[in-house]
């Protein structure tokens, strides 16, 4: 994992990540940002920023109950790894909550 972003109280915004630059997940079943209850930004894009996958059981982002992800970065994409089965999956954002709304995981 590439960054840990967890808050164990008070308001999401105390926890803030922002990435302007490339998230790069290289080993198998990683992930580059794991958010609780956390906001997360990203704004990569281009040849200088945005998800890079290049190994299976991957995921850029992971935003988990409570947290908010925003990606207005347009480079998602996998490189030099082929899934060959349906358990190697490559995720560019994934929230984990039980309702999502506009990139936002809430409990009900």
């Amino acid at each position: 994992m590439g960054i840990y972003a967890k808050n164990d109280g008070g308001a999401r915004d105390n926890s803030d990540v922002t990435n302007s630059g490339f998230i790069n997940v290289k080993k198998t079943s990683s992930a580059g940002i794991l958010a609780e209850k956390a906001k997360v930004t990203n704004t990569g894009a281009g040849t200088t920023g945005g998800i890079l996958l290049t190994a299976v059981k991957t995921a850029g982002i992971i935003g988990k109950a409570g947290s908010l992800v925003s990606n207005t970065g347009s480079n998602r994409k996998h490189q030099g790894v082929t899934p060959a089965t349906d358990t190697d999956g490559l995720v560019g954002i994934a929230l984990k909550c039980f309702r999502q709304e506009l990139n936002e995981c809430r409990k009900i």
